[in-house]
């Protein structure tokens, strides 16, 4: 794939170069620019060829472009960062309610042991882990800090 990619950008090259080869009479000639606002004088440049003209244009695009792509991913990196640190946060939070419900029942083991009492079969028996609720898990304010707030 890559290779078609150059292959397809070296015959765009060339293609561009016999157009600026073939029309060079006509893209030399010179244009000047105007700009006529209302409350402002008229403004001209200086003669330009068109072909500078294009060239400038294109760059110009380019670079807005390449802009554009920079700042899509300065804004997705900084979305992954924010999620890494909420599932860091969750699985931190996750790991206590496992351990909390894990010394629930260890407790209740050794209680039921050492007194010799076995469960009655009227109780039933504790899930392992709860599913979380409003009560066991925090606001994202507790959870996370975020990086975008610290500022």
């Amino acid at each position: 794939m890559r290779y078609i990619k150059v292959l397809l950008l070296v015959l765009i090259f060339f293609l561009s170069m016999v157009f600026f080869v073939q029309n060079q009479g006509p893209l030399s000639q010179k244009l000047t620019l105007e700009l006529d606002l209302l409350f402002f004088p008229l403004m001209k440049s200086i003669p330009l060829p068109l072909y500078f003209l294009l060239l400038a244009s294109f760059m110009i695009g380019a670079l807005v472009c390449f802009l554009i792509l920079v700042w899509d991913k300065v804004n997705l990196t900084a979305k992954v960062v924010k999620n890494n640190w909420r599932i860091h946060a969750l699985e931190k939070e996750l790991e206590k309610i496992k351990a909390a419900t894990e010394g629930n029942t260890s407790e209740q083991t050794t209680s039921e042991t050492t007194t010799g009492k076995e469960k009655t079969s009227a109780q039933a028996p504790q899930p392992a882990l709860l599913p979380p609720s409003a009560e066991t898990v925090g606001t994202a304010d507790e959870l996370s800090p975020d990086p975008d707030k610290s500022r």
